[in-house]
């Protein structure tokens, strides 16, 4: 399907459902609204919870970009055995990867309903019988809309496109911006600095109509939505990818002023309930009478037998209380054990349901580090660090005394890796930082300067032709 089939299509129900495994039992996306003709503010937030759905499904965020990130570099393997994600994990992919499909066309789905949210927003906002308290909700709407598209869109370069830092001339992705392309037309692909200027330009639409919008910029409980909090926490990833350090500061620490300490106890609970923590500021709520079955990053990392790499195990001490989310696990040949990451075990009552963290306060304690690092404020970056570094019992506030700046940053990298294992953000970290990691086998291999392939269904339309010639000569 090209793209501007894709984007022309989220008006229908159940897009994306034809043609895929008859084992599909994710919720479709619904999307009754008419693009063309925005009615009620009901209307935009029809479009907007389609694209939440699609951006939450296992085709995107709920599974595959997740597991992407970190069965493709050095974090976890996936089992032969089972043969799911095998082709990621071994490096054996191709232009017709379904994963890769699948993430491509989800992905602009996402854009596209963003894109119809916030012109419908708009057009009710000038209409003169528009109440003053659904302008307000509108706006937040628009807010919303805005930042799920910015994310969306920091998702799919950190896979589709190189790094920003050295790379940024290079192709990136397409921008759809006020309008999505007319079925049939030529687009280009903006270069990857191009798509990070539009996401931060999104980020600024959206920081204005939460502005805007006053107290319905809150909606409880606020970890299941994008909201300011969670605005602030995308700036500060995106301008640390950028290696813009001051601005990374300023919108983590902003994000860090409504965060509330977490005690060992309670965030290794988090991971077996859905009810949101005090880890959380953007997450992926899942229900129980979610049934992804065979879809479920669950079951990737439980009966599909994906399991940690050696990496995980080197890096984390039996005493960091995050230890307790590694157990070992029999593969189908018994005698072999297997280093289980026990984060999405699921509920008590259903195995298969657990929420998918986006965005956490770690996470901002940890940019807010690695930020100050990099502008030679090592005593503020130590302290920020300790936030998250400190569920180890060996860790205290004279750890990180005699570090110089690059002893600290390599500490950092390795908590990334000791907090963040199998939440899928490996990948963005080696594209950001440029270092080098043992992936595929090879070591010291810089994925930086990879891209993966655009997908086959994409190029064989005919309307964009930009495939990423490179990607078969850097595999490692």
């Amino acid at each position: 399907m090209k793209l501007k089939n894709i984007l022309k299509s989220t008006l229908a129900l159940g897009l994306l459902v034809a043609g895929m495994s008859s084992c599909d039992m994710n919720t479709p996306m619904y999307y009754f609204s008419d693009p063309a003709t925005p009615k009620t503010v009901q209307d935009v937030q029809n479009v907007v919870n389609g694209a939440y759905n699609q951006f939450a499904g296992y085709r995107f965020y709920g599974r595959n970009v997740v597991a992407l990130g970190d069965i493709a570099t050095d974090i976890a393997t996936a089992s032969p055995s089972k043969g799911h994600f095998v082709a990621i994990d071994q490096w054996t992919f191709n232009e017709t990867e379904g994963v890769l499909d699948e993430i491509w066309k989800s992905g602009y789905v996402v854009i596209g309903s963003c894109t119809d949210a916030i012109n419908q927003a708009n057009a009710l906002l000038a209409e003169a019988n528009t109440s003053d308290d659904e302008k307000a909700q509108l706006q937040s709407l628009i807010m919303q809309a805005a930042g799920l598209k910015a994310y969306t869109y920091y998702a799919m370069i950190n896979i589709f496109g190189k790094d920003v830092a050295t790379n940024g001339n290079t192709p990136g992705l397409i921008l759809v911006k006020e309008e999505k392309p007319a079925p049939k037309v030529e687009v280009e692909r903006a270069s990857v600095s191009e798509v990070y200027s539009y996401i931060l330009d999104l980020l600024k639409q959206a920081h204005a109509a939460a502005a805007a919008a006053g107290e319905a910029a809150y909606m409880e409980p606020y970890q299941y939505y994008i909201s300011p909090v969670a605005l602030d926490a995308m700036e500060a990833k995106i301008k640390l990818s950028l290696h813009d350090y001051a601005g990374a500061k300023a919108a983590a620490t902003k994000a860090l002023q409504s965060s509330k300490d977490i005690s060992n106890k309670d965030y290794l609970a988090m991971w077996s309930s859905t009810a949101p923590s005090a880890e959380d500021i953007f997450t992926l709520v899942k229900s129980e009478d979610d049934n992804l079955s065979a879809n479920a990053l669950n079951t990737l990392y439980g009966s599909y037998l994906a399991s940690l790499n050696s990496l995980v195990l080197d890096v984390m001490k039996d005493t960091d209380a995050r230890s307790g989310l590694i157990q070992m696990t029999k593969a189908d040949d018994e005698a072999i054990q297997l280093p289980h990451p026990t984060k999405y075990n699921g509920t008590p009552s259903a195995a298969a349901v657990s929420n998918i963290p986006v965005l956490r306060y770690s996470d901002m304690y940890l940019t807010l580090a690695e930020a100050e690092a990099n502008l030679g404020n090592l005593a503020a970056a130590s302290t920020a660090l300790l936030n998250v570094a400190k569920r180890d019992s060996e860790v205290n506030a004279t750890t990180f005394t005699a570090y110089g700046k690059a002893e600290l940053l390599q500490f950092i990298a390795e908590e990334r890796v000791r907090e963040f294992f199998v939440e899928g953000h490996r990948l963005m970290d080696l594209k950001r930082t440029g270092a080098p990691a043992t992936i595929n086998g090879k070591q010291g291999y810089v994925i930086s300067g990879f891209a993966f392939p655009i997908p086959a269904s994409e190029i064989n339309a005919g309307f964009m032709t930009q495939q990423n010639d490179d990607w078969s000569t850097l595999i490692p």
